[in-house]
């Protein structure tokens, strides 16, 4: 704290000065042989050099500062709490020097609070400066906000919003009192009891036999003098909107129809039905005009307002009322992205740029006779593994496969797939009906496959990566995008990387196989070319080969 309050515009002390003070002081130390191995602290190198250090401008400094600050902490023993604070920030020019800031206004008012705060705490405590700064630090500590102290004064020139209730002993030159439609909330909800100090308590009368419940005398007049009482408390709130204003009062509200201000009300439910009758009188201007909700609201609303002055506008009325309506008119160009996403995964881009998707699109796989038969025997079974499911199987055994042990010989060890497979489903990793589903020699035909036989021999190099998390920056359709991922796997070759995606989509059944492997392709385009994007920004190396593995078909398919 001390060299931040040296540096600070209090005393104006350059990085410069406050290195050469311990620079002066070391070498002080060194020549008279005290300097040990640790150094000393800084409040002691200032300390030294106010006092001692050699003659100049910086010792000028140095020695002035530590007697305001000397002097600072003298008086924060003998003056209040509330009059030290404001004196070190008047003294210190620092309340001038932050309103001299940008919105210097805002900051003076901030620092008047702080002393109100100081002020505060000294009367609901034995408090003193020590004290003080450590309430504030945990107020820190605990991130408790205060509020921004308030800039607006009594007599500001400015729109103040406020309720009914806030607006109690307060006036103003002029007053729009909104909503004089809005219902009135009445609490009509019938609850179990009904209390009043003056008529006591009413219960419900309850016949279990026949099923019904009937409000009692006692409670109907309960509920009928609440009634009476918020209704008074309404024409209270009421009066104290009216009496607001100084010059002008201006009540806006809504109804059905022009017919509902002109008949009385035995029980009002606004203020504007309280008010039938007496608001169209000479003493008041009086407009009432039926709200277009289609057509031109802009000329709309200009017609209205010339109708209430009863002539048209002015060049300086209509320039402000211009000024009014683009402001209320405006929109953010940039709208959209006030809703938009901060990050998105692969997959939600792939569906949002692919319009011929269809959500949830159901695909089927053309299976073997004996295929068809399994599946015929599970149709029986209450839960089935859905395609999904199986899929997030698939890779979760290749994440938990070592793939410097599942082929060693040239031959995938079906053993050890189904050993660690096991492993997954018995802790909970694969649930049963989903491990039932698994057909483990698709596994097995990776790593039997070319391809698969290159990611093992990766592996033996070390250049293998799997499940690799990634966040990518990067623009789609022209706009900026945060992308997270997971890679499945990639590994480098001949300086240069191949990246391979497990896949579970089907092959419809009837149709061309190499139409269906265009179709998944097409579909899965956009995700490889983002996974290329991140793995070329991450390692620094093309992407020679990108491949999907569909395990549907214990096939790879070069992207």
């Amino acid at each position: 704290p001390l060299i931040s309050v040296l540096h600070s515009e209090i005393f104006g002390l350059g990085p410069d000065e406050l290195a050469q003070i311990r620079i002066t002081h070391r070498e002080f130390l060194r020549e008279k042989g005290t300097a040990g191995r640790l150094p000393a602290a800084y409040w002691e190198a200032f300390d030294w050099y106010a006092e001692d250090g050699p003659e100049g401008e910086l010792k000028n400094k140095a020695a002035n500062a530590k007697a305001r600050l000397l002097e600072w902490r003298m008086l924060s023993r003998m003056m209040p709490l509330e009059d030290f604070v404001w004196k070190v920030l008047v003294e210190s020019g620092y309340y001038r020097m932050a309103g001299a800031m940008s919105e210097g206004a805002v900051r003076q008012a901030n620092l008047s609070a702080l002393a109100d705060r100081a002020g505060s705490f000294s009367k609901e405590a034995i408090a003193n400066l020590s004290s003080f700064i450590s309430f504030l630090e945990v107020l820190k500590s605990r991130k408790l906000k205060n509020g921004q102290a308030a800039m607006a004064g009594s007599d500001d020139d400015v729109v103040r919003i406020m309720t009914i209730h806030k607006s109690k002993g307060l006036e103003f030159p002029f007053v729009i009192v909104g909503s004089i439609g809005r219902k009135f909330r009445m609490d009509n909800s019938r609850k179990g009891f009904s209390f009043d100090s003056g008529v006591g308590v009413g219960l419900p009368y309850v016949d279990p036999a026949r099923r019904y419940t009937r409000s009692t005398p006692v409670q109907r007049a309960i509920d009928s003098k609440s009634g009476r009482d918020a209704y008074k408390e309404e024409m209270r709130l009421l009066y104290v909107a009216m009496t607001r204003a100084r010059n002008k009062l201006m009540l806006v509200g809504t109804c059905r129809n022009e017919e509902d201000l002109e008949r009385p009300y035995l029980r009002p439910g606004s203020f504007m039905k309280a008010m039938s009758g007496v608001l169209d009188s000479g003493f008041n201007k009086f407009y009432i005009s039926p709200l277009k909700l289609t057509g031109n609201a802009a000329q709309d609303s200009g017609t209205r307002m010339t109708a209430c002055l009863d002539r048209p506008l002015n060049s300086e009325e209509q320039a402000i009322y211009d000024e009014i309506d683009r402001r209320f008119r405006y929109r953010y160009p940039d709208e959209d992205l006030l809703t938009a996403k901060a990050k998105w995964s692969v997959s939600a881009i792939r569906r949002e740029e692919l319009e011929e998707e269809k959500a949830k699109q159901r695909e089927v796989v053309v299976m073997s006779g004996d295929e068809v038969a399994n599946i015929q025997s599970g149709v029986e079974k209450k839960k089935r593994a859905s395609a999904a499911d199986i899929g997030t199987a698939y890779h979760r055994i290749m994440e938990f496969l070592d793939f410097g042990k599942v082929a060693a010989g040239g031959t995938a060890d079906m053993g050890y797939i189904a050993e660690k497979t096991e492993f997954l489903r018995d802790h909970g990793a694969i649930d049963e009906d989903v491990y039932a589903s698994l057909d483990l020699s698709r596994i097995a035909a990776f790593f039997e496959s070319d391809l698969g036989r290159r990611a093992i021999a990766a592996a033996g190099r070390g250049t293998l990566r799997r499940e690799k998390p990634f966040t990518l920056k990067t623009v789609r359709n022209g706009r900026d995008m945060l992308v997270q991922g997971v890679i499945d796997c990639c590994f480098e070759e001949d300086g240069r990387m191949v990246l391979i995606d497990y896949k579970s989509s089907y092959i419809k059944p009837g149709a061309a196989r190499e139409a269906e492997l265009e179709r998944i392709k097409d579909e899965y385009k956009i995700q490889i070319e983002l996974y290329s994007e991140a793995v070329e920004k991450g390692t620094g190396l093309e992407v020679g080969e990108a491949y999907l593995y569909l395990f549907t078909i214990a096939e790879a398919v070069r992207m």
